[in-house]
């Protein structure tokens, strides 16, 4: 107790100040600790390589990424990388679900998936044509 107070009233008067002091202390520790545990900004997903295939030439290379993260709610997801020794890794598919890829020659690519939250069309990318089967 701060103030040594007889009357019941000063006293309880006194209790109320004294619960009010800490209150204010240690919501004002509260305000600087909690930055520290709760973070504002999302943190990015993790992206894992999870196929790489090389064209029969070694021209292209097609990469199979699982995206992953969204803390408890959670995602897990393939993206599909395109790219070849004079240019970088394009994205050209994303959102798939249980993909397997085949290379049927240097200039096609067969991507089979079980399922895609975007439906996919075939595409010509680089000189080399993607086409998608969904398996049933």
């Amino acid at each position: 107790m701060l103030v040594n107070v007889t009357s019941p009233a000063l006293r309880l008067v006194s209790r109320i100040v004294e619960f009010a002091l800490w209150a204010v202390a240690l919501g004002g520790i509260g305000w600087m600790v909690s930055p520290l545990f709760l973070s504002t900004e999302p943190s990015p997903p993790d992206r894992e390589v999870v196929v790489e295939r090389a064209s029969p030439s070694g021209a292209h290379v097609a990469t199979l990424i699982q995206v992953s993260g969204g803390g408890a709610a959670g995602y897990v997801y393939l993206e599909l990388l395109l790219g070849s020794r004079c240019t970088p890794d394009r994205r050209i598919a994303e959102r798939l679900y249980g993909a397997q890829l085949t290379w049927l020659d240097d200039h096609h690519l067969r991507v089979e998936f079980a399922f895609a939250t975007y439906p996919q069309s075939d595409a010509r990318v680089d000189g080399v044509t993607v086409s998608y089967h969904q398996r049933q």
